[in-house]
C-alpha cells in the first residue's frame, strides 16, 4: 500500500511537470545544456541499474535527485524531461517487479512438476515456457525502446514528449 501511495504521488509530480512543459520543441536545436543532459544520462543509467520493485533508492535516487537539482527552474524543456526520467523510473520498478513474478510463476510451475527449482532450471524454465517468455521479452523490449529514446534525446540535447514506449500500463 505504502509503495502504492509513493507511485501515485509520483505520477502526479510527473504529471504536474508535463503539464508546465512547452506545447512544442524544435527537434532541430537542442534546448537542454550539456550538464543536464549529461546528468541525466547518468540517471538513466542509474535507473537502468536498479534492482528494486519500489521507490528508488541509493543511487538511482540520488542521480534522479541530482537531475531534478541541474534542471533550470524556467527550463520548461528540461522539467519535461525531468518527469520523463521519473516515468521511467516507475515503469522501470513495475517491470522489475513483473519480472519477478514471471520468475515466481516459473518456479511455481518446477515446484508442481516435481523439481527442485535453482536458477539456472528458473531461467531455463522461462526460456522455454511461451507464456512466459513472451511476458519477459515484451517487459524488456519496452524498456529498452524507452530508455534507447530517452538516450537519444539525452544525447542530442532535446527535449521531446514522453515516448509511447515509456507510458506505464
Amino acid at each position: 500500500m505504502k509503495t502504492l501511495r509513493i507511485i501515485v504521488v509520483l505520477v502526479g509530480l510527473g504529471a504536474s511537470a508535463v503539464a508546465q512543459g512547452p506545447k512544442k520543441t524544435d527537434p532541430a536545436k537542442p534546448n537542454l545544456s550539456d550538464s543536464f543532459a549529461n546528468t541525466c544520462l547518468k540517471a538513466l543509467e542509474a535507473i537502468g541499474d536498479f534492482e528494486g520493485t519500489g521507490s528508488l533508492t541509493g543511487p538511482a535516487k540520488d542521480a534522479l535527485e541530482d537531475a531534478r537539482v541541474e534542471a533550470r527552474s524556467t527550463g520548461a524543456p528540461e522539467t519535461l524531461m525531468v518527469a520523463n526520467l521519473l516515468n521511467l523510473a516507475i515503469m522501470h520498478s513495475k517491470d522489475n517487479f513483473v519480472r519477478e513474478n514471471i520468475m515466481v510463476k516459473a518456479t511455481t510451475k518446477l515446484t508442481n512438476q516435481g523439481m527442485q527449482p535453482n536458477q539456472q532450471a528458473v531461467l531455463e524454465k522461462v526460456q522455454n515456457d511461451p507464456e512466459l517468455s513472451t511476458a519477459l521479452d515484451a517487459t524488456n523490449k519496452r524498456e529498452s525502446e524507452c530508455s534507447t529514446t530517452l538516450e537519444k534525446a539525452f544525447r542530442d540535447r532535446i527535449a521531446i514528449p514522453l515516448p509511447g514506449a515509456c507510458a506505464t500500463r
